[in-house]
């Protein structure tokens, strides 16, 4: 067994001294890409798909959000990234800017398992940065592969060990009471590929109220079946007692002094805490060269609270200021590959459905100067999609392929009032929508690609 260790010192001169590895697209190696449901070599995917490798996302990096792996792709842009209350906020090529928090209009997946909500809602709290192997982004419409409102996909690929078992241990300490402890274990014994990681991170944070203590669990396990067929377990578990919120505040305040706190902040006790878990499996199943089914299947649970600062700062004078919910969401899907020559040509079909269930018992109560007062919000918020999808890639003559794709999905959102002192405001709405996609790509040569394409 090997052991490994690191040691990382976080002081501002030893970060502006740092130099980030080379992005591995711009290496001259296969890289295979497994975003597009289908592994599929860098350059003959005819869409913008960057992939960032280990090295880049995990040495030298104090792995507080996916910004510092991901700020050198383009088309990407990041916003509260040191804001633990706020959540990363994303967006690729503008889907996702009108978002108030977290991420919308992108899909983001952990594993091949949905991170993104059927509601449209995704966060990057559970994502585990210290295990991450590779993490895909692909820019631009890609409803047809993965439904509704896909304006990109950001996909993380846990570590798969293939050597012998190890543990490595890592702290990583720097100014503002940062600390972080990590114990990473991994290897291989028989048809049995396992990775455990464990962390722990706390900071008190540059600015008045910006503490934050954050615990991730995150593990992965590959059975090879037999020699045709594996299954994969994952599992994921958070729990972060403290996320607190300083605010915004003004020039002027930033003049005073530029590390307090904006005051209704403080007085309402601005933050969050939660606590999450989810499994999931991914069963591979491959018969001879031609035919694969993939079958996955998942589940999460989510209890929140949030303090907002919409409070009075008198007690017992407030605002519907505190959320929480306790939130189950489960799903499934399947995919069949059917790879042949047609007419002496390669040809790689592939049809799919997914289904996800989300269901949110939400309350709201007064917010008085930072306690939790009466309620005045009970509703439970259901969200159901559905999705059916097919693509064929083609070479239609030598070095030029065609892309046809397309997909159909049903979005369903309830809403069940059971707060009626102000009426009762239940509710239904019901989406269909229909994704076509269209791409040709040209090998000019083994080191260039042409393409152009069609999405919504």
């Amino acid at each position: 067994m090997a052991v490994r260790s690191r040691f990382h010192t976080l002081l501002p001169i030893a970060m502006l001294a740092g130099v980030s590895p080379v992005m591995a697209q711009t290496q001259m190696e296969e890289i295979i890409v497994i975003g597009t449901r289908n592994a599929q070599q860098l350059g003959e995917i005819p869409m913008a798909v960057s992939r960032v490798s280990m090295d880049d996302i995990q040495l030298g990096r104090q792995e507080l959000s996916l910004d510092e792996s991901l700020n050198r792709v383009p088309g990407l842009f990041m916003q509260n990234r040191y804001n633990f209350t706020q959540d990363l906020r994303v967006s690729i090529r503008g889907f996702g800017s009108r978002a108030s928090f977290g991420i919308r209009g992108i899909k983001v997946f952990a594993d091949g398992i949905p991170v993104t909500l059927p509601d449209g809602q995704s966060g990057t709290d559970d994502l585990d940065i210290g295990s991450a192997e590779s993490i895909e982004i692909i820019r631009g419409p890609s409803a047809s592969l993965y439904g509704t409102a896909s304006g990109g996909v950001i996909s993380l690929n846990t570590e798969t060990p293939t050597g012998a078992p190890f543990v490595e241990a890592g702290l990583t300490f720097g100014e503002y009471g940062h600390e972080k402890y990590q114990l990473k274990a991994g290897g291989r014994s028989g048809r049995l590929t396992y990775l455990l990681n464990g962390s722990y991170m706390e900071m008190e944070g540059y600015r008045d109220h910006s503490e934050v203590q954050h615990g991730l669990i995150n593990s992965k396990f590959v059975y090879e079946i037999d020699d045709t067929s594996d299954l994969t377990a994952i599992f994921n578990a958070v729990d972060s007692p403290t996320a607190n919120d300083p605010g915004g505040i003004t020039r002027a305040d930033v003049s005073e002094d530029r590390r307090q706190a904006q005051p209704r902040n403080t007085s309402s006790n601005a933050g969050e805490e939660f606590d999450q878990q989810r499994v999931g499996l991914v069963y591979t199943k491959r018969y001879g060269d031609k035919h694969e089914i993939s079958v996955r299947g998942y589940s999460m649970w989510k209890d929140f609270e949030t303090f907002i600062p919409i409070g009075s700062h008198i007690p017992f004078v407030g605002d519907d200021g505190v959320v929480a919910y306790d939130r189950e969401y489960f799903g499934g899907g399947a995919r069949y590959t059917y790879t042949d020559v047609i007419n002496g040509m390669p040809n790689v079909f592939t049809v799919g459905a997914d289904l996800d269930y989300q269901r949110d018992d939400r309350q709201r109560f007064i917010n008085n100067a930072g306690i939790k007062g009466m309620r005045v919000f009970d509703q439970m918020e259901e969200a159901d999609s559905s999705g059916l999808y097919f693509r064929n890639e083609t070479t239609i003559i030598p070095s030029v392929t065609l892309s046809l794709g397309g997909r159909i999905d049903n979005l369903n959102l309830s809403v069940d009032d059971r707060y009626l002192a102000n009426g009762d405001q239940s509710g239904e709405l019901d989406f269909d929508e229909v994704s076509p996609a269209v791409g040709l790509m040209w090998s000019a040569s083994p080191a260039l690609n042409l393409y152009t394409n069609y999405a919504s």
